[in-house]
């Protein structure tokens, strides 16, 4: 395959797993917000949070280092895989002893017994974190996607399933964070099945180790700044407001958590390439515009769907009793929109090796975001938590542009007036369609639907589909759509006889 046909073929793998993946994520809000309640599904929400800001620190920025030397160093490949992988097993047993220490200290009370429960339960993935990351870095360095996409689908119908027989058994909070936990096992050990012929093994290299950990350091802050301030606004409300505004928010979050890796799966398959060449290269610059202009045309009609459609999400995710959780579903989306740009560049500087500068920027953004939480919690509650998220990504998106610079050419949007239009098409099609056609109301207890019929999930499917039609013909129509983008799609249909397919020899460190 070709660039073109290895980025379409891996993101439309893992998009499709993700779908699966969205469809028992949904489920399992819809299932534990109604079988909990609020107070109780705040809970498990600020256990869920803890274990994954925790679960973070296994990784340490460790395995997309090892991802970037094995693309460049492919006669490298058994001594970094040993040495990864034994680095990663010291990283998991402090990680997990620093998330039980912390949990106890911060929820010892008798009111936070729910969330000691849900942690220790969920904490158990950390115990196979070594294996699943180095997997992971192995196959994303051989860009294979397929094994990472079974994993998802198979931990989700997996997690569809366990979530059936807690409810049937009547399970209580330590059933569903089971569910959680065994579906994460899942999909960390399922990828080390791909790994036929490749040995794991243990090895301590003490010059690797001090290369990597040189490396892995800022990488390191890099991911746990990222997940702090994209969840420290769960933690914040959980001290600064009460456990129905964390369940408020908790629904608003887990559907579009779904969203967030998007972007990733796109530059996942791009990450090696980007690794192999030398800043300010024409083709750096041309492989980093490509992938704007593709995550800048696919944040749209999610946030045209998740805008318009928030009060039918809100009600499929936790009933008519969160409705007020739509004005957040709303700002969300708009973080979202923001946050697939900024991975863009981030998983450039990281492959370009510039995880320190990024390190530093992240850093000033979790500032802004610490004083936005603190000035808008306390008066707006969920809604001011979003609103802060929203206002920390675009300052995350201003400095990457700047710290970028240093590296290659800043994309551009192309075509922005033809782009606007297309958007103002759309959006306003879709706000006709919800408009004119018959619906209950969500605060009916129904869910707005295109027919009374129909239900709000069903809506939410429609929706989906008519929106992505629409802003498909709309880009069409206008010719909207930017070379690059149409040079990608071309490429998809007829193979290149110049591109190299073999991994070519490393460049400097």
């Amino acid at each position: 395959m070709n660039l073109s046909q290895k980025v379409a073929f891996n993101t439309a793998v893992l998009l499709a797993s993700r779908v699966v993946v969205a469809a028992s994520g949904l489920a399992g809000v819809a299932v534990s917000t109604r079988y909990l309640g609020p107070a109780d599904f705040g809970q498990l929400t600020v256990a869920i949070v803890l274990v994954s800001v925790f679960g973070f620190f296994t990784d340490a920025g460790l395995y997309t280092v090892a991802a970037r030397e094995l693309a460049k160093r492919p006669d490298e490949e058994h001594r970094i895989l040993a040495n990864v992988f034994a680095m990663g097993l010291l990283m998991s047993a402090a990680a997990l002893a620093s998330a039980l220490l912390v949990t106890f200290l911060a929820y010892g009370g008798s009111g936070d017994s729910l969330v000691r429960i849900g942690v220790l339960i969920l904490a158990v993935q950390m115990l196979v974190s070594a294996v699943g990351g180095t997997a992971s870095a192995y196959l994303i360095a051989h860009q294979r996607a397929v094994p990472t996409a079974l994993a998802a689908t198979a931990s989700s119908v997996i997690f569809l399933g366990l979530l059936f027989l807690t409810i049937h058994f009547d399970l209580g909070f330590a059933g569903l964070a089971a569910c959680f936990a065994v579906s994460g096992l899942v999909t960390l050990l399922l990828p080390v099945l791909a790994l036929r012929g490749v040995r794991l093994g243990l090895q301590r290299d003490p010059a690797l180790w001090r290369q990597m950990l040189a490396w892995a350091v800022p990488q390191a802050g890099v991911l746990v700044l990222g997940v702090i301030y994209f969840r420290l606004d769960t933690f914040l409300l959980s001290f600064l407001s009460s456990a129905g505004e964390v369940g408020r928010y908790g629904v608003a979050y887990r559907v579009l958590e779904v969203l967030t890796v998007a972007p990733i799966y796109l530059m996942s398959t791009l990450f090696p390439e980007i690794a192999r060449q030398q800043p300010h290269s024409a083709r750096l610059n041309e492989i980093v515009q490509g992938a704007f202009s593709s995550v800048a045309l696919a944040a749209v009609p999610v946030v045209i769907v998740f805008a318009i459609f928030a009060e039918e999400i809100v009600a499929v995710a936790g009933g008519p009793e969160y409705l007020d959780a739509a004005p957040v579903v709303q700002f969300l989306v708009a973080a979202v929109a923001l946050l697939f740009v900024n991975t863009v560049f981030f998983q450039s500087l990281v492959a370009l090796n510039r995880q320190g500068k990024l390190f530093v920027l992240l850093m000033a953004v979790l500032v802004v975001n610490v004083g936005l939480n603190f000035a808008l919690i306390p008066p707006l509650g969920a809604t001011g938590a979003a609103l802060s998220l929203v206002i920390s990504e675009g300052a995350a998106l201003a400095l990457a542009l700047l710290v970028f610079r240093e590296v290659g050419e800043v994309p551009r949007l192309r075509r922005p007036l033809r782009l606007l239009g297309a958007t103002a098409l759309t959006a306003g099609i879709v706000l006709l369609l919800r408009e004119m056609l018959p619906i209950d109301r969500p605060d009916a207890g129904l869910g707005a639907s295109f027919t009374a019929a129909l239900g709000p999930l069903a809506t939410l499917v429609a929706a989906s589909g008519i929106t992505a039609g629409l802003w498909a013909g709309s880009l069409l129509l206008l010719d909207a759509v930017p070379a690059e983008v149409r040079a990608g799609l071309a490429a998809l249909r007829h193979r290149s006889s110049q591109e190299p397919v073999a991994v070519p020899p490393p460049v400097g460190g």
